[in-house]
């Protein structure tokens, strides 16, 4: 990461849609009694890192120097969700979609297309067996127009909530409550054309990641039943390690970081609309995002 790099200030709109992998922070994961259906998502990938959703962003960026530029980050998928019984201890849901991701920064142009199916998956039941299983598995195609490369991409991740262990579970810990997730996995990119960064290879990549969501005042108030879950403070590690990468492929450097932290608040107490204050700071190759750091004022919709 480079803590060099000038810092743009950006202000996004976000949009986002419930489904079976996204939670409010202090609810179980456990699978429940559901029938069949069908649900579209706008947001910012087909299939996130973790439990917690992900909003779609338009960004406005205003660098310390050079001129403004745009960004975007924007995933539309379908979904199906079948039936559930009370007693199962597994909910599926599958994805059909298409996520895009663009910047115009002259040094840091990105402009991806990723075309992907995904199954998600919520195994356990937290209130009876005290863990839930978090696996989902994804196949995309990625075009990058700005490299010229085109490739497929096989994802497979895993999360984990534990009570014991309290992890991808809110602890109340003196009235701030506490949300630790890790997730793990792995990806397998095989380019049919490699564009700028040479013939057709593949690389694999290892695939860890840290979040961290405190909300400050969640020991609940009496005037405000949901005050608890609107403020948020959330800190989040990505890393990734190139491994199997063919001599005629260059990806860069071999290990890529990102890291981001900032602060939401929620408008309402379904957590629809909100505000936030982020810094970035890194680099995402599954997106072919490229090194920067900036700061963002967003504007946060959950719908």
């Amino acid at each position: 990461m480079n803590v060099t790099a000038s810092i743009p200030v950006v202000l996004y709109i976000a949009t986002a849609c419930a489904s079976v992998s996204e939670v409010h922070p202090g609810n179980t994961n456990a699978p429940r009694q559901t029938l069949a259906r069908w649900d579209y998502k706008l947001r910012r990938s087909l299939v996130d890192k973790n439990k917690e959703s992900k909003p779609g962003t338009l960004s406005y960026m205003n660098p310390n120097r050079g001129k403004t530029t745009a960004a975007t980050d924007l995933g539309l998928s379908i979904g199906y969700v079948p039936s559930v019984a009370v007693d199962d201890r597994i909910q599926w849901e599958y994805r059909l979609g298409v996520e895009h991701h663009k910047n115009t920064a002259p040094e840091k142009t990105q402009d991806t297309t990723l075309y992907g199916a995904a199954a998600i998956a919520i195994v356990g039941d937290l209130v009876d067996d005290g863990y839930s299983w978090l696996p989902s598995l994804a196949l995309k195609y990625k075009v990058d127009d700005e490299l010229g490369a085109k490739s497929w991409m096989q994802s497979l991740d895993l999360a984990v909530a534990n009570k014991s262990l309290r992890l991808g579970v809110v602890h109340d810990v003196a009235g701030v409550g506490v949300l630790f997730e890790p997730t793990f996995g792995a990806e397998y990119e095989q380019f049919t054309d490699g564009g700028a960064l040479g013939s057709s290879g593949q690389v694999g990549r290892g695939y860890a990641a840290i979040n961290l969501l405190v909300l400050p005042l969640y020991r609940r108030t009496v005037d405000d039943k949901s005050l608890g879950e609107r403020i948020q403070i959330n800190t989040s590690y990505q890393y990734w390690a190139d491994f199997a990468e063919s001599t005629a492929i260059d990806t860069g450097q071999d290990d890529h970081e990102l890291f981001q932290t900032g602060l939401r608040f929620f408008l309402d107490e379904d957590l629809n609309f909100g505000i936030g204050l982020d810094f970035v700071d890194g680099e995402n190759p599954s997106e072919g995002k490229p090194s920067q750091q900036y700061i963002q004022l967003s504007l946060l919709v959950k719908v």
